[in-house]
């Protein structure tokens, strides 16, 4: 039997998309949420990791419970000391330099070998930590510049500017590459030497803002060097907005053709004005990927025996893929929304359908040992080890754990058992009778 459902723009949340939250900016529509780490914070003493103030940030209500985007630096653009994320021994017992520009604005020395032999380390023990953990969904490539930026813009030294060398560039790049094998990497420039060769990575644009020759640079590289096939594009919108550039970015079409050029799946918003909040939502709907059943088939009655077949045919809406190979599973429901057989679909992988594609979902369910009676048929796209008993929480909320489709279709909402297991998360297809 041929199923078709009402088509709509895409559910208010999913996951590894949209706006995102950051710091302790929590939003109730973001499922990624962004933050900083000192290095300070993450290695106090030279070799010893203090991961503990690694999770203290993941914790904060910005990120908690969120897939983290997460970036290690060293300085930050500042006259002071305050906001220094290096460690005070990498210039009081490694003896790299910490440099006060004419500008005073203080920069450490990037170059020097020593730096970089550290930093190496640095980012190989987050990589130890945090590569196969579920909650993270990028790192970008920091310990470089300001903000961890790649960059030391306005800074003078004795009336020269200070540039960070290609060959560190390239070291840092490698030493992400070599540490994260799992999770995504994000860097800053696509178009700028090193970077711009680079592979297997996303990149982010820190200064996404309307009619700004930087942002609108940044998202022609993406676009016409097709930066965003190998990994997920972000940033954020500066702060210190305009009112005619909040205008722009959601009163006019420009916003959605920022998004749509540069092929965004998330991007950190500032503050929104309430006159704004509908277009916002509308805009947070457009990053990234959005799946959309076109039909379902499968029968309407199916004997205790042998396998129930299912086909969906299934578009992708959105202006990205999705950067992670997830699962997507076939259950039958009982009355309660508890499957009483699961089957995963057959050759598939969600990464390689790109906006506009439209591909086979399928599978077969095992009926042996069901009773007779009228189940709900449903599918799901799930987190691997999401619906697995695991011994310690993902410290994740279950709804970012699953995606749904841009239809009305009815859904069993998804929620953690007390073994840690992902229940629910369903998209009901229809009924079958088995007899």
């Amino acid at each position: 039997m041929r199923r078709t459902y009402a088509k709509n723009d895409g559910p208010d949340r999913n996951p590894m998309k949209g706006w995102n939250s950051g710091w302790s900016d929590d939003r109730q529509e973001t499922t990624v949420g962004f933050q900083y780490i000192k290095w300070q914070d993450l290695e106090p003493r030279n070799g010893v990791f203090d991961f503990g103030a690694v999770e203290d940030v993941i914790n904060r209500s910005g990120s908690r419970n969120r897939h983290v985007i997460l970036r290690l630096y060293c300085d930050w653009w500042g006259a002071n000391e305050t906001s220094r994320g290096c460690p005070d021994w990498i210039y009081s017992d490694v003896g790299v330099e910490r440099i006060r520009g004419d500008n005073g604005r203080y920069l450490t020395d990037y170059n020097d070998p020593r730096y970089l032999d550290e930093a190496v380390q640095a980012i190989q023990a987050l990589g130890d930590r945090y590569d196969e953990d579920p909650r993270v969904y990028a790192f970008q490539l920091g310990v470089l510049g300001f903000w961890g930026e790649w960059h030391t813009w306005g800074s003078k030294v004795d009336g020269g500017s200070y540039e960070i060398t290609n060959a560190t560039k390239t070291r840092v790049l490698n030493a992400y590459q070599d540490a994260f094998d799992r999770a995504q990497l994000m860097g800053r420039y696509p178009n700028r030497p090193v970077l711009d060769t680079a592979n297997g990575i996303g990149f982010h644009n820190d200064y996404f803002r309307p009619n700004n020759d930087h942002s609108a640079e940044f998202d022609q590289t993406v676009s016409s060097d097709r930066k965003w096939l190998a990994g997920p594009i972000g940033g954020e919108v500066p702060p210190g907005l305009s009112s005619d550039d909040f205008r722009h970015l959601y009163a006019t079409s420009q916003g959605r053709e920022m998004i749509e050029t540069g092929h965004y799946s998330t991007m950190k918003p500032t503050s929104v004005d309430g006159q704004y909040v509908g277009q916002h939502m509308t805009l947070h709907k457009r990053f990234g990927y959005n799946y959309q059943i076109e039909e379902a088939r499968f029968p309407q009655t199916q004997p205790r025996s042998g396998r129930l077949p299912v086909q969906l045919t299934v578009q992708n809406m959105g202006i990205a893929p999705f950067y992670y190979d997830w699962q997507v599973q076939f259950g039958l429901l009982g009355a309660d929304g508890t499957p009483v057989a699961v089957a995963e679909a057959e050759g598939y992988d969600l990464r390689r359908y790109m906006p506009g594609d439209e591909f086979t979902l399928e599978g077969s369910v095992p009926m042996g040992g069901i009773d007779n009676g009228r189940y709900r048929l449903a599918v799901r796209i799930v987190q691997p080890g999401a619906d697995r008993a695991k011994s310690t929480s993902w410290k994740l909320d279950a709804r970012n754990t699953y995606i749904l489709f841009a239809n009305d279709i009815p859904v069993v909402d998804g929620a953690w058992n007390g073994s840690n297991q992902l229940q629910g998360g369903w998209s009901v297809l229809g009924e079958v009778a088995v007899n």
